[in-house]
């Protein structure tokens, strides 16, 4: 049976590092971010992945499938969607979950529940552009980077995946010491570019924050649009 034209041209391509893919303006982005992890970092090899804000467990299960050696920690602080993440990081061998949140210091904090899991943060909605109120409020666990690092004796993250929901830049800084000495290889979070959380951070200030400590960004992906803009996309930076 011949190989399709697409198929043939992206079995060329890869040769050099390159793919054909499907784009529609105002559409996500086709390029997924897993692309570049996965030629950065050796499939089978015992990598480390940090899954911060792992919500039910949906992205814990795409990293075993890419990584299947990998050692996954993921933190959840919502009661609920915990659970949910729980059963999921059961089934997978070398992966942990956490009833964790993460941000400058250690202590507790109030946390938004809203309508949807994968909004809740401890950011509220900006009222000018979405009128939700959080449907519960709940104290939960903060943890800095450095502090759950060392107490696990974790000496390097291969990728760290942040998804807050407007909280990323604050995780970030608790991990000063981490990447002060380059422990963690790829940083993985959210941009929101539209107006949604209040005090929510914008693009220059992740990249002025990482740069300082000498990462470079190495790609946007999954990028979405409202009302003629971008919206949000995910990040990554490299050390």
């Amino acid at each position: 049976m011949l190989m399709k034209p697409r198929n043939f041209l992206n079995a060329l391509l890869s040769r050099w590092g390159y793919k054909v893919v499907k784009f529609k303006l105002g559409r996500p982005n086709a390029i997924s971010w897993l692309d570049d992890v996965r030629t950065l970092l050796p499939a089978d090899s015992p990598v480390t992945i940090l899954d911060i804000g792992a919500n039910r467990g949906q992205s814990a299960e795409s990293y075993h499938a890419l990584f299947p050696q990998a050692r996954i920690l993921s933190s959840e602080p919502d009661p609920e969607a915990f659970r949910a993440l729980a059963d999921v990081v059961a089934r997978l061998p070398k992966a942990q979950a956490f009833q964790l949140a993460f941000g400058e210091s250690r202590g507790t904090a109030s946390f938004n529940r809203f309508q949807s899991s994968q909004t809740n943060s401890f950011l509220a909605f900006d009222s000018r552009y979405r009128t939700e109120t959080s449907s519960a409020v709940v104290k939960v666990t903060v943890e800095t980077l450095d502090s759950f690092c060392g107490q696990l004796k974790i000496q390097q993250i291969d990728l760290l995946k942040i998804d807050t929901q407007g909280y990323d830049l604050k995780v970030l800084r608790g991990g000063g010491g981490l990447l002060g000495r380059k422990a963690i290889k790829l940083v993985l979070t959210e941009l929101l570019f539209s107006p949604q959380y209040l005090e929510q951070p914008c693009f220059a200030e992740f990249d002025t924050f990482l740069r300082s400590y000498g990462y470079r960004l190495l790609g946007f992906y999954g990028q979405s649009q409202k009302g003629g803009q971008l919206n949000s996309c995910d990040a990554c930076w490299v050390a």
